[in-house]
């Protein structure tokens, strides 16, 4: 078989998977996947054909001028198996990617044999995603392991990358770490066929009735959230385990183990929340992680109330971690406690710059941290999307330590 036509077949297998995966209309906007027809300008006069590419329209005139928002570009490279993708080829297809116009550009380098080390290195770097297919597999499961910088710590997975061994389908590394190409679209706005939907859609209702069924059944009502999770997690038969963590790993949920590892260094608030951060992995996503991931790992940015990511699945996760350790009659109770301590007669706290509101603000940080043991940052959430604190417009921190109380 000639090259020409060995690379059509990993063409055709990746525009192929895309068309099964990707919804042509979204929320949030048009989707058109081209397969080796589409001309993407380059700076002065050069423009080259991506093999494969999934461009994303806001509007149906923005097709008709063929002036897409974002791209993501596949570079197709069907080698034998004892072939390596060379500096060469890497250096071509950033060049491309480097210096296409009129639109942000992602890429990918796809290939049926091996990268370098010297490339993977470089494609961290320069944020261009590697992905092996193994098209005797007809399954094409993902399967990933979602540490933070862990090519270090999976050899099986990286040795997948670098010589003729073959992974279990399709395996994708991006930004330092294995990843699942669907999570990776989801991430980027393109909204995914039902079939292929790597995080299914749950509404926040549903997910808050999720955690207080958990709590319910497990009889878990005290208010000290160290008992409640010990609790939880002896109902559930999962185990619970410490060890030392590189690369800023905070934990790791094992589904097939039943088994949740924390980090040595977690204590206090951000080690409750974790916790409950991968049980809520647990009860809504178990059949998802334990098809497609081997282990799931967390780091600060998977678990970072600062802003709901686009990553469904920690949104998910985090939401069912407020609700578990704050459930709306838990927080109500403790804010009533600290109204009647108080003597305040008006049904929410309101902050504005006045001195005496902020202090009494202030107050209530220490008083509802010290009850529910977990962090002001999460208290601040539950009460805020039950109405209990109000900020007024003038409201701005008067000293250092209003900043500081933020961060325990």
């Amino acid at each position: 078989m000639n090259t020409t036509a060995k690379g059509n077949i990993l063409e055709d297998f990746v525009y192929d998977y895309l068309q099964k995966t990707v919804k042509s209309q979204g929320n949030d906007g048009l989707v058109s996947i081209v397969q080796k027809h589409k001309s993407y300008k380059m700076d002065g006069d050069d423009s080259y054909v991506a093999d494969v590419s999934i461009d994303k329209y806001l509007r149906k005139e923005d097709i008709e001028i063929d002036k897409p928002t974002f791209s993501i570009i596949y570079e197709c490279k069907n080698y034998k198996r004892d072939n390596t993708v060379d500096k060469s080829d890497f250096q071509e297809f950033l060049n491309k990617i480097e210096h296409t116009r009129y639109t942000r550009v992602k890429g990918y380098m796809v290939t049926t044999s091996s990268f370098s080390a010297p490339i993977i290195s470089s494609a961290n770097y320069q944020g261009i995603g590697l992905i092996k297919v193994n098209l005797d597999d007809e399954s094409h499961e993902i399967i990933v392991s979602r540490r933070l910088n862990c090519i270090e710590d999976n050899d099986e997975m990286y040795q997948c990358l670098v010589s003729e061994k073959q992974p279990k389908g399709i395996l994708v590394f991006d930004n330092y770490k294995f990843t699942d190409l669907r999570t990776i679209l989801v991430n980027n706005k393109i909204t995914l066929t039902d079939e292929f939907n790597a995080v299914k859609y749950i509404r926040n209702v549903e997910i808050e009735q999720k955690a207080l069924d958990l709590l319910n059944l497990a009889k878990a009502k005290e208010l000290n959230v160290n008992l409640v999770l010990d609790k939880l997690i002896s109902f559930l038969g999962l185990q619970k385990e410490q060890m030392r963590m590189d690369n800023g790993q905070l934990g790791m949920l094992n589904i097939k183990e039943k088994k949740i590892v924390l980090s040595v260094t977690l204590t206090g608030h951000r080690r409750n929340f974790t916790i409950a951060h991968e049980l809520g992995h647990y009860i809504l996503h178990s059949t998802m992680l334990e098809n497609l991931i081997s282990e799931y790992g967390e780091t600060l940015v998977s678990i970072s109330l600062d802003s709901y990511s686009d990553n469904y699945l920690e949104r998910q996760a985090n939401y069912f971690a407020s609700s578990l350790l704050l459930p709306q009659s838990k927080i109500i109770y403790g804010f009533n406690l600290f109204r009647q301590k108080e003597d305040i007669r008006q049904n929410y706290i309101y902050v504005d710059s006045q001195p005496d509101n902020i202090h009494r603000y202030m107050r209530m940080q220490d008083y509802l941290r010290d009850l529910f043991n977990v962090s002001w940052q999460a208290i601040e959430i539950r009460l805020k999307q039950l109405n209990l604190l109000q900020f007024g417009e003038t409201y701005q921190p008067k000293h250092i330590s209003d900043y500081l109380n933020n961060y325990n």
